[in-house]
């Protein structure tokens, strides 16, 4: 192949524009909802007011985390929508949703596993979310969609990540 000439196809220069995406974290999701349905169905089986109302309290919580969890990390053009978690030890539970504008967004630093879990945390100047995945590929993916997004964006790695 030494006399081939090798074309480059220079008309593709600018990036397509991705449409919005939404990962899910099914390994919080079946485990809240597993667990919520136990819930329901001792305060069913005790059937005594006063017994099963701490069940009852307890299921709700569940159901409550399910759909926070169920509605996932949703990305389009201009936001950035999670559910939010603290940087604490425990910081696999999300207690709200937040949302951010991409264009505030400054960095992203990726964070040691913890409890199975793949975290990164996305910094704006003036809010940060620790955001978790079930897995390093939909990590990963998410990552490379940010920063197709908006390019400025700085990724960091802990040492341990």
């Amino acid at each position: 192949m030494s006399g081939a000439n090798v074309v480059l196809d220079t008309t593709k220069t600018a990036i397509e524009p991705v449409g919005p995406i939404r990962m899910r974290n099914w390994r919080l999701i079946v485990p809240a909802s597993v667990c919520a349905l136990a819930c329901l169905t001792s305060a069913i089986v005790i059937a005594a007011p006063l017994y099963s109302a701490p069940f009852v309290v307890v299921c709700g919580l569940l159901a409550y985390f399910a759909m926070l969890e169920f509605r996932g990390v949703m990305m389009d053009h201009e936001t950035l929508s999670a559910p939010q978690r603290r940087r604490g030890h425990f910081s696999v539970v999300a207690l709200n949703r937040s949302n951010l504008k991409i264009a505030d967004i400054d960095e992203m630093i990726v964070l040691p596993v913890r409890f199975g879990m793949h975290r990164v945390l996305v910094t704006t100047i003036s809010a940060s979310n620790v955001i978790a995945f079930d897995s390093r590929a939909s990590r990963r993916a998410f990552a490379a969609a940010l920063q197709q997004r908006a390019p400025r964006i700085v990724l960091f790695r802990t040492r341990s990540a």
